[in-house]
């Protein structure tokens, strides 16, 4: 029995995975891919393409800095991820509508505008009535 050999081992094939082998196969490494059930069938599809990092912000610091340039540099990884595959993929730059149901909740949204705003990033609070102008279903 022959043993194979990998440079380099991913375990999982989503589109991280899958786009983390394609750049090192570019390098001209030898790439296997693992993955456990259907490729892009697992994270990838669950997470539906959704890139979200200020949901993900608690404090400033080195993960919001990674989160910050991973949004800024994700248009051209899916249009090379498009261009490379032949797919056509949908995406779309939106905000991120967080709602306050009480005063607990309202604390925090202000907090995490505060820190959010210190990273220059652009912040907007909405009346009761702008929210529900864009969200007609919320009670």
């Amino acid at each position: 029995m022959a043993l194979e050999t990998s440079d380099v081992i991913i375990v999982g094939g989503g589109i991280i995975g899958l786009s983390l082998a394609q750049e090192l196969a570019l390098q001209k490494l030898d790439v296997t891919v693992l993955e456990r059930g259907q490729i892009g069938q697992e994270a990838s599809s669950a997470g539906a393409g959704i890139l979200a990092p200020r949901a993900e912000m608690e404090e400033p610091g080195p993960l919001a800095q990674l989160l910050l340039a991973s949004r800024k540099i994700y248009p051209e990884f899916v249009k090379q991820a498009s261009s490379r595959s032949g797919l056509s993929i949908d995406f779309s730059i939106t905000g991120l509508l967080s709602v306050a149901l009480d005063l607990e909740q309202q604390t925090e949204l202000d907090r995490k505008k505060q820190q959010q705003t210190e990273l220059g990033l652009e912040v907007q609070s909405l009346s009761k009535e702008e929210t529900l102008r864009m969200e007609s279903c919320l009670n």
